[in-house]
């Protein structure tokens, strides 16, 4: 295909940009480890709730036996199974998947997550930052739990925990060269992919929140529903009590002195879109 891709020891200001042409269809990778039923539900929302057209390889990545329910016979024979023998941590698990991709994008969707109905196209939308900027490394959407997006209910937490937060874990479009660079400078705790946006900024990768591209954290949404109050408290409690022990206190710095703004570029889309940079 032609496809641009960091030689080794490049940097990210070094890349090119990705065409439409060049991933006319994008590999999925599926992270997951026991909840079945939600990872039933969510192929399933990704099948139905996408253009087909759009969608390449669906490689889902968890211990086996990998049961994909109804979701198995919904991607045109393009679904796969990588079966590990344990359970892997996020880092191990999104290599493990991406070795069996092609395109010079990937998605990423939690087990968790649900793509909406109403925008088939959607993946269109979060690829155009890749078409005309070459440092952007990811670009997320927003993912909704009761009623309102991840990046408002968050911005109600402490900075690091925000961008350390699912936003980005949760459902995004990366560059494969971003995402191995990224992954693998995440630490061993198994608390990778909080790691991942930090590690991705660092790197010198832009990362980029699709605004116009909202879908539904099922996972979140009902531990608020079940916790409520109880669960912010505990997040809140979470990124100043074991944030600090986890990450090296040079990336705390650099979160606290991170800020959202508006994407900037030539060619400014319909539905928005603003960038997480570290000041």
């Amino acid at each position: 295909m032609g496809v641009p891709h960091l030689d080794d020891g490049a940097q990210a200001g070094e890349a090119a940009v990705i065409r439409v042409e060049d991933c006319p269809a994008i590999d999925v990778i599926v992270p997951t480890v026991d909840a079945v039923s939600w990872r039933h539900r969510g192929l399933v929302s990704l099948a139905r709730n996408t253009n087909p057209a759009h969608l390449g390889r669906v490689v889902v990545v968890g211990p086996e036996p990998l049961d994909c329910g109804p979701a198995a016979g919904l991607f045109n024979g393009k679904l796969k199974r990588c079966e590990t023998a344990d359970r892997l941590p996020w880092k191990d698990a999104v290599p493990r998947g991406l070795v069996e991709t092609d395109s010079p994008v990937v998605l990423h969707v939690q087990d968790d997550c649900l793509i909406l109905p109403g925008n088939p196209d959607w993946l269109r939308t979060m690829l155009w930052p890749f078409t005309v900027d070459p440092t952007v490394g990811v670009v997320a959407a927003t993912v909704s739990n009761v009623g309102n997006s991840n990046q408002s209910f968050k911005l109600s937490l402490p900075a690091p925990y925000y961008l350390t937060s699912s936003v980005v874990p949760v459902i995004f479009l990366a560059r494969c060269e971003a995402l191995k660079e990224a992954t693998a400078a995440v630490t061993e705790d198994g608390f990778g992919d909080q790691e991942f946006p930090l590690a991705l900024l660092l790197a010198g990768w832009k990362l980029v929140i699709a605004t116009g591209v909202s879908h539904h954290h099922e996972g979140m949404q009902t531990n608020l529903r079940v916790y409520g109050t109880e669960y912010v408290e505990t997040m809140k409690k979470r990124a100043k009590e074991e944030l600090p022990k986890r990450f090296p206190k040079m990336w705390l710095a650099r979160l606290d002195a991170c800020e959202m703004v508006p994407f900037e570029n030539h060619y400014v889309p319909r539905d928005g879109g603003v960038e997480v940079r570290l000041t």
